[in-house]
């Protein structure tokens, strides 16, 4: 490409050398001589960015053959000392040829030095890619949906750990106070404590009194279950007698009955003779 760039450089001195000045070279309108030059510039550029390795490749081949039957034609139009007549009729061609090695240069950076254009294995290739990309992106999907739940989760988790953190620091707040209270109150419980030592003595002197009183009470209550043993003979002893009394007092009705009777058949004797006489 070495070649074809010093072509290009041989070109854009001559433009400025041979070309008139002016915004519409040979009445072309829009076409000035810096607008070559520009466009000759782009095309060195281009070629630059084709590295040596890629020059054996056909397309590069093919732009070194072109550039330079290009190259001889351009060069030819510019360096004849033809009329001034001659020349307009000539630019359209030369303007052609330009174009031609300068777009011929753009499409080859593109296909070598952008790989712009791809073969079907490159493409298959390719489109695998974007088949794995799309399944990762399923993927990715569904894991951010994990996740969103996940974070979710967290959240109201978090919302409960601080509504458990906030109970807790006003429960260590009570305990601060209990503990506040409970050391004020220390004092009260020695003198509580003291007292409860005179306490004790006293409490051993009653409970030897009650131990005393105790006894006492177990030789009453063994005397009373004594009494109620006697109470219970005395009381078996008035069944038998109520027995006996109320069988004296049966037998005593069965005799004032039968007084009953023979009183009335006495009565009933005594007035059927009265009736007789």
């Amino acid at each position: 490409m070495q070649q074809f760039r010093t072509n290009i450089t041989r070109l854009r001195k001559l433009i400025e050398d041979k070309l008139p000045e002016g915004s519409d070279v040979y009445g072309y309108q829009g076409v000035s001589k810096s607008t070559l030059i520009a466009a000759l510039d782009a095309a060195y550029f281009l070629s630059n960015e084709i590295i040596p390795e890629a020059e054996t490749r056909f397309e590069v081949v093919s732009l070194k053959r072109c550039g330079s039957k290009l190259y001889r034609s351009l060069k030819a139009f510019l360096e004849n000392e033809a009329t001034e007549s001659d020349k307009k009729e000539g630019f359209d061609d030369f303007l052609t040829g330009l174009s031609a090695l300068v777009e011929k240069t753009k499409i080859t950076y593109f296909i070598v030095a952008k790989q712009g254009i791809r073969d079907d294995e490159e493409l298959a290739k390719i489109r695998a890619e974007i088949d794995d990309l799309t399944d990762m992106k399923e993927t990715l999907s569904e894991r951010e949906e994990s996740i969103t739940a996940i974070l979710e989760t967290v959240e109201s988790a978090s919302s409960v750990i601080a509504k458990h953190h906030k109970e807790a620091e006003e429960k260590v707040e009570e305990i601060r106070e209990c503990h506040q209270a409970a050391l004020k109150q220390g004092g009260e419980i020695e003198d509580t404590h003291d007292a409860i030592d005179g306490w004790d003595k006293e409490i051993k002197t009653y409970r030897i009194d009650f131990q005393s009183m105790s006894n006492q009470i177990s030789d009453l209550t063994s005397k009373a279950n004594q009494n109620n043993e006697k109470l219970a003979e005395y009381a078996n002893m008035s069944d038998v007698f109520i027995q006996g009394l109320k069988k004296t007092s049966d037998e005593h009705g069965q005799l004032l009955e039968e007084i009953r009777q023979t009183l009335e058949g006495a009565n009933r004797v005594g007035m059927a003779a009265s009736f007789k006489t």
